[in-house]
């Protein structure tokens, strides 16, 4: 990855770049491979709404199940990150079945990937 872009301070300005980013698919992928997991609990604590964290959901599990082993570690460690934010399980309570169903099936696509991968031997390649 090239250098971190300057992570968002707050809630509102991480929902804002990812709005921003979210609209193209480039810029998306960029944004996700800048993240800094690890700050993710501290930076959306109590801000995380259900349609961006079902939007960030839905872009890493596609990017994972895309290319498993480009980005794969970094991708894995956004979802943990995602999982330690306070409002995390609120905010999953908000999804549609739709978008439940949604998530599942590219959660299943991204398994099938890195299953793919680790067993190729590509996986953090």
């Amino acid at each position: 990855r090239s250098a971190k872009v300057a992570m968002p301070r707050s809630g509102v300005e991480f929902e804002r770049a990812w709005k921003t980013a979210a609209a193209d698919a480039a810029a998306r992928a960029a944004f996700l491979a800048h993240l800094e997991p690890e700050g993710l609990p501290r930076v959306l604590r109590d801000s995380l709404s259900g349609p961006v964290l079902h939007s960030l959901l839905a872009a890493v599990l596609a990017a994972l199940a895309a290319a498993p082993s480009a980005e794969g570690e970094h991708h894995l460690a956004v979802l943990e990150g995602l999982a330690r934010v306070p409002r995390f399980d609120m905010a999953t309570m908000f999804f549609t079945g739709k978008q439940k169903a949604e998530l599942k099936g590219l959660w299943d696509a991204a398994v099938a990937a890195l299953a793919a991968a680790a067993a190729g031997g590509s996986l953090g390649a």
